[in-house]
């Protein structure tokens, strides 16, 4: 279950970057989209999303099942997380923290950084259209994701900050 959830949460921010540049390239560079996002580009994003995610899940999940746990076996959590498991081992926790945060830092630092400029290039050819119905009929193809995007990462933030 760990396993999964790690993998999941992590394949979540590589989809969600893969979106997030699809839109980039959707509106920004709109003449270039049919060979830049062909189905072969869109394969290759989805599979190297899934793949990322479960190979980014596997270092914490061994890391955890190779600690001992002296504590009760109750987890005080609808699901099996990482925190909580840490707070039950014996054992010194600090390379499953630093591998935690490594991985932070890397998978997840990055994602937001390419989301968040992927989405400074979109907002800023957004308010280079004159036009007001262009503006919003451009903007409307990225709205969803942005919101989506906002609420990801909130979220993450509210539970894990």
């Amino acid at each position: 279950q760990l396993y999964f959830f790690n993998s999941f949460a992590s394949m979540e921010y590589l989809l969600l970057t893969t979106m997030a540049y699809d839109r980039y390239v959707a509106i920004c560079r709109p003449l270039f989209y049919p060979q830049v996002m062909n189905q072969r580009t869109c394969r290759m994003l989805a599979a190297a999303a899934w793949i990322g995610g479960f190979l980014a899940g596997t270092p914490v999940t061994i890391l955890i099942s190779a600690l001992t746990f002296c504590a009760s076996n109750i987890i005080n959590h609808f699901f099996c997380d990482v925190t909580p498991l840490l707070k039950l081992s014996c054992d010194d926790t600090s390379t499953v923290e630093f591998v935690m945060f490594a991985q932070g830092v890397f998978l997840l630092f990055s994602c937001f950084v390419l989301t968040v400029m992927s989405y400074i290039y979109i907002i800023s050819a957004i308010l280079k259209i004159t036009s007001k119905e262009g503006r919003s009929k451009t903007f409307s193809t990225c709205g969803s994701h942005l919101t989506v995007v906002i609420l990801f990462y909130v979220l993450v933030v509210c539970v894990y900050m």
